[in-house]
């Protein structure tokens, strides 16, 4: 049920005059980000709560003016600063509901809270205020991806859409990989990535076309592994950080401290990679049809967003006719998985007629 236009409005204002009382009592912690392109100003109040929400983020850090960004991003830790979350957003918001997301009737507001965390985003000021209680653990997904509910609204009125894919790349150039979860995405974009390659996401990437055709953006610097499956990743099975509660049933690993060099914020999209698991020996890559590549991407990328748009679809479309699209039939040569895409990458030129449908 939406929350009245004045009520929301009420409540981002005891959200601001909350964050303002946390930073009379600790200084805040400010940093600048570049998110899909747009500038990103983030202040927090708690030094803990300032490094977990950095991590995720760190690899879209830059140095810039804070008066100058595009969305201001407001936290305060109630536990450290001893500022109480107000009362009313509370109640607002059941962190049960599913989605746990209200919104006002005018749109403009939009509330969302998980386990430990509670936002509410302006979509008209650009501005996400809220509080991330430490007194207990967070949980995996608030770990990984801070903020996802609120960026991913505010990303798609900027005309960036979140994707369910992974995305590699080489010298600016990049391929996505799409499919729904167990077709080996996650697993081919972590062994190009532990091969050398620049690395943009292996489940979530920002999609935006431009006029020279269409780019992805990195959202997270962090990953989400079946802990089985860490055995294939030696590198990362020492940094992941295990769930505890009900349905955590994967660990994450944040890649910032592990592999900032290759970490990237953008790429040119040249293809779409369609990975699906085979049990063969070795593995091959071959053309697909964009009707195939179509019913291979797009559901598992609009059913697994909470708000999905008419939109979606179309811009996945654009996106499967703008470019080459291949099925990467995974073979049990694991080895050989990032050569045979970095291969496939650097034999992609750039083809002016993609580009124009692109635009």
């Amino acid at each position: 049920m939406p929350i009245a236009d004045a009520a929301a409005a009420a409540i981002d204002a005891s959200l601001h005059e909350a964050f303002a009382e946390a930073c009379a009592r600790h200084s805040p912690v400010q940093a600048t980000y570049v998110l899909s392109g747009r500038r990103a100003s983030i202040r927090v109040c708690g030094e803990q709560l300032a490094e977990k929400v950095h991590l995720p983020f760190a690899h879209l850090h830059r140095p810039g003016d804070a008066a100058a960004a595009d969305i201001t991003i407001d936290l305060w830790d109630p536990a450290a600063t001893g500022v109480a979350l107000p009362a009313p957003a509370l109640e607002a918001v059941n962190a049960e509901g599913n989605p746990p997301v209200r919104v006002s009737v005018n749109g403009r507001y939009v509330g969302h809270r998980l386990r430990r965390t509670l936002v509410w985003l302006d979509r008209r000021c650009s501005r996400i205020t809220g509080g991330v209680d430490l007194a207990a653990p967070l949980s995996l997904f608030e770990t990984g991806r801070p903020l996802y509910f609120p960026l991913m609204l505010w990303l798609r009125d900027q005309r960036v859409q979140f994707v369910h894919s992974g995305m590699v790349e080489r010298d600016g150039r990049g391929v996505i990989l799409c499919g729904q979860g167990g077709s080996g995405k996650s697993t081919t974009s972590l062994l190009c990535l532990l091969a050398g390659m620049g690395f943009l996401g292996d489940d979530y990437v920002g999609l935006e076309r431009t006029e020279t055709g269409f780019v992805g953006h990195s959202l997270f610097a962090s990953t989400y592994v079946e802990p089985e499956h860490l055995r294939r990743f030696p590198q990362l099975h020492p940094h992941a950080v295990h769930g505890s509660a009900p349905g955590e049933d994967k660990s994450v690993v944040l890649l910032s401290r592990l592999f900032p060099e290759r970490l990237r914020a953008s790429a040119s999209i040249a293809a779409v990679l369609l990975p699906q698991v085979t049990g063969e020996a070795a593995t091959r890559i071959e053309p697909a049809t964009r009707g195939y590549a179509l019913r291979r991407a797009a559901p598992s990328s609009i059913l697994q967003l909470l708000a999905p748009e008419a939109g979606s679809l179309h811009r996945i479309a654009s996106l499967i006719e703008a470019v080459p699209c291949f099925k990467v039939l995974l073979g049990r040569d694991m080895e050989h998985v990032a050569a045979r895409i970095d291969e496939l990458l650097c034999s992609l030129k750039p083809d002016p007629a993609a580009e124009a449908r692109g635009r």
